[in-house]
């Protein structure tokens, strides 16, 4: 626990640090939740995270010209049995989409929903996703099926990354989510500005995505 308290609150000084420029682009760090629990079947067929990855695939091949997008995903290295709460990986450097959106179009088709939902973990890591973009519309969008189950507290890393004045909104999507994720997941958003928004069927999901990458 003290030891990923210390990696987030290294990003968080870096983060702030860079934060300030005014060029008004969008800058959009998607991160997927690939945990074990996105094998459930939606009642339509299909799985969560087959919905999930047409989602993306509908949205991000419709940005504007000039967003920057980077793409996260978690829980999709490890068995559950391994209790993995390192599982994040950055599979898409931030870029604009006339290079990225073929290649997190790519990536997400590759991944298999596996472990763990290192939430708290995955969102300091994405806090620095962004590179060395100092454009002011940074967003992180997060979907996810559940509530954390690593140590940590999204909400409270979503308060440290306020208090260090770092320069970004996060939009959190709960997908097919019970209360107490949905709590946790709204808490994100709240804290740091942004929205929380409910989808249980692939329409559902591709709608709010869309919406997320729009709202300010």
């Amino acid at each position: 626990r003290r030891q990923l308290s210390a990696i987030a609150f290294a990003v968080f000084a870096v983060f702030a640090s860079g934060a300030g420029a005014q060029d008004g682009r969008r800058s959009i760090v998607l991160v997927i939740d690939a945990s074990g629990s996105m094998r459930a079947e939606l009642p339509g067929g299909g799985t969560r995270m087959d919905a999930a990855k047409a989602a993306v695939i509908t949205v991000v091949g419709s940005l504007p010209a000039g967003t920057r997008l980077a793409l996260r995903a978690y829980g999709h290295q490890s068995v559950a049995a391994e209790k993995n709460c390192r599982d994040s990986a950055l599979l898409v450097r931030s870029a604009p989409v006339e290079t990225s959106a073929a290649a997190a179009i790519a990536a997400v088709q590759t991944l298999e929903p596996r472990g763990y939902t290192p939430i708290t973990y995955s969102l300091g890591l994405a806090a620095r996703d962004f590179g060395d973009d100092n454009g002011s519309g940074r967003t992180v969008i997060l979907v996810s099926d559940g509530a954390e189950t690593c140590p940590g507290d999204p909400c409270a890393t979503a308060r440290a990354l306020k208090a260090a004045g770092a320069d970004l909104t996060v939009h959190t999507i709960g997908f097919g989510v019970d209360a107490a994720a949905r709590r946790q997941l709204l808490c994100v958003a709240a804290t740091t500005g942004g929205q929380y928004f409910d989808a249980g069927t692939l329409a559902e999901l591709t709608t709010v995505l869309g919406e997320a990458v729009t709202a300010p």
